[in-house]
């Protein structure tokens, strides 16, 4: 094979939330196996991209690409933000509408490119996931993505099969609750963990969260803010439970066989996606039986 040339690369421009983020996990895959990939996005959610798919991460935070967001934008670039946009043959920007000042702007600097823009949210109505809205616009401009399956990353799962690692909790909503009935329900699902012999880590973790030995899963509570810190966590899980938020999200995008509960009749449009990826109506809002529950829980993790 040769050399890739230098414009052989893909520049990525994101900025919000980690939902978003993780969402575009699967097209940085697909491009990062055919060249690089750039991706211009809030620091610490690119560097995560960077730890688990290899991107090379750029902070958006900048200053020249702050002047991109009004007219008439810079006029002169640094040589390190020019070279990004010499090397890159497709830029693709979930940043601005398309016709705004940041577009314009990406467009002037963009000559030597093709730009693709897609709405960082989808329309109202919009009937499945945002990262099904991610492949799917990519793929009207020619760029294919298939679902998430968590084969890109799955190799840095540190578990074997004779220690699966705890189950990963995310319980805040319930555990929140002032109801009575919530907290019993979140107590239930511990007690029939330990039941089958299954150790378990409530995140964002505390000491008093965790189930077996807390030092176990790798993750203190001075560290728990810290989205680097909560992926080293996962990445030890064999599977993970617990409401719509970003930990659920993570959990999915690094393959973790992932069971969301959500309040019956949520739009699909933000919870995670994947393959390996289930959602449940109802969950602590309806008290959904335990045992069903860590039963399909189970059935994910194979």
């Amino acid at each position: 094979m040769g050399k890739k040339s230098q414009t052989d690369g893909s520049l990525v421009f994101h900025m919000g939330p980690l939902v978003q983020a993780v969402a575009l996990w699967p097209v940085l895959g697909r491009l990062r196996a055919t060249g690089e990939v750039v991706l211009v996005t809030n620091w610490e959610l690119a560097s995560l991209a960077q730890e688990f798919l290899g991107v090379n991460p750029v902070d958006i935070e900048q200053r020249e690409f702050g002047r991109m967001l009004s007219r008439p934008g810079p006029s002169v670039l640094s040589p390190a933000v020019a070279r990004l946009f010499e090397t890159a043959s497709r830029v693709i920007s979930l940043v601005g509408d398309g016709e705004d000042a940041w577009s314009e702007n990406l467009k002037r600097w963009s000559h030597h490119a093709t730009v693709i823009h897609v709405d960082a949210d989808p329309p109202i109505g919009w009937p499945g996931t945002i990262g099904r809205w991610y492949r799917e616009g990519l793929k009207r401009n020619g760029i294919p993505a298939t679902e998430h399956d968590g084969n890109r990353v799955t190799p840095r799962l540190v578990r074997t099969a004779d220690e699966p690692g705890p189950v990963a909790l995310s319980l805040d909503s319930a555990r929140r609750s002032e109801r009575g009935d919530q907290q019993r329900w979140v107590e239930g699902i511990r007690e029939e963990l330990l039941k089958r012999g299954r150790e378990y880590i409530c995140l964002p973790q505390s000491e008093a969260d965790s189930g077996g030995d807390p030092s176990a899963a790798g993750m203190s509570a001075a560290r728990s803010s810290s989205l680097a810190a909560i992926a080293d966590t996962l990445i030890r899980c064999s599977a993970c439970l617990g409401d719509c938020g970003e930990i659920t999200h993570l959990a999915a995008a690094l393959g973790l066989p992932t069971l969301v509960y959500v309040p019956v009749g949520t739009p699909r449009t933000h919870t995670p996606d994947g393959q390996r990826v289930r959602i449940v109506e109802g969950g602590h809002e309806s008290a959904k039986p335990v045992q069903p529950l860590l039963d399909e829980l189970d059935g994910l993790a194979g």
